[in-house]
């Protein structure tokens, strides 16, 4: 709160008690504590409903669309060695990691979404190299790249104590880079 933080949810670190003994202790003011109900009642306050408006018609498809790009602009290619992308529509492709199946379109706890708008990196290329040129968690002679998901798995309440791949996770992309130089893909 003290330096600018207004809601902590959930609020399993910053119980009643602590909030207390920060303020009993001096480390926060009342003023502090004012300032940040201010500011959240200034947000509800701002809200279409508070206001007697009520929104019955949303666009969805510009909500995809917002999603959309605020997926692409998160995604990051480290290294493009060797020119490994973009990959040929002949490409023959191996797909490690659950989530090269569906990707995770949400986060857990209060900021959970429910939906059937979801993504497959294996369907899209399916959809333009074949499902013939697809292979899951192994490589064969014809392989020729190898795609991998890793994923970090958090939540609010039990934030991770690093970035560090779980250990199951950094198993699967050492198969999968074991696998790729066995037959030379990218």
């Amino acid at each position: 709160i003290k330096a600018g933080t207004d809601l902590i949810m959930p609020h399993m670190k910053l119980t009643p008690v602590r909030l207390k003994e920060a303020l009993e202790s001096g480390f926060i003011t009342e003023e502090h504590l004012d300032k940040a109900v201010v500011n959240i009642l200034n947000v509800m306050a701002d809200m279409p409903c508070m206001k007697g408006r009520r929104f019955t018609d949303i666009d969805g498809e510009a909500g995809r669309k917002a999603a959309y790009e605020a997926a692409a602009g998160g995604m990051v290619l480290l290294k493009n060695e060797d020119e490994a992308l973009p990959l040929a529509e002949s490409s023959f492709v191996s797909f490690y990691g659950d989530r090269c199946k569906r990707f995770i379109e949400s986060g857990v706890g209060s900021g959970r979404v429910h939906t059937t708008k979801t993504s497959s990196m294996t369907e899209r290329a399916a959809s333009i190299i074949g499902e013939d040129h697809i292979l899951y968690d192994c490589v064969n002679d014809k392989t020729q790249a190898v795609i991998v998901t890793v994923t970090a798995h958090g939540q609010e309440g039990s934030d991770r104590e690093s970035i560090a791949l779980d250990a199951d996770q950094k198993a699967l992309l050492q198969k999968a880079i074991a696998d790729a130089k066995s037959v030379n893909a990218k």
